[in-house]
């Protein structure tokens, strides 16, 4: 084998592995997001069902609408909206 062909080969393995590791690199940011996607998920999961616990609440007040008097329309909206 030619030096020059060695010297190429020796040049693409040392490219490989310095490919190598920045792919290393890479895999590892990938599971840093991928941990970060997960904790953004479980929130959303968690705000998801705050909001339906708050839907319930105010589908029952809102349903019971007709049967309040006029202060108490304004109470609920004055407690709902703030």
């Amino acid at each position: 084998m030619a030096a020059d062909e060695k010297a190429k080969i020796d040049s693409l393995t040392l490219m490989i592995k310095e490919i190598e590791l920045e792919q290393k690199k890479l895999d590892s940011n990938i599971v840093s997001y991928n941990q970060k996607i997960d904790e953004v998920d479980n929130h959303i999961d968690k705000i998801k069902g705050q909001k339906t616990i708050v839907k319930e609440i105010y589908h029952e007040k809102i349903s019971s609408v007709d049967k309040l008097t006029v202060r108490e329309l304004d109470s609920f909206f004055t407690d709902r909206y703030k």
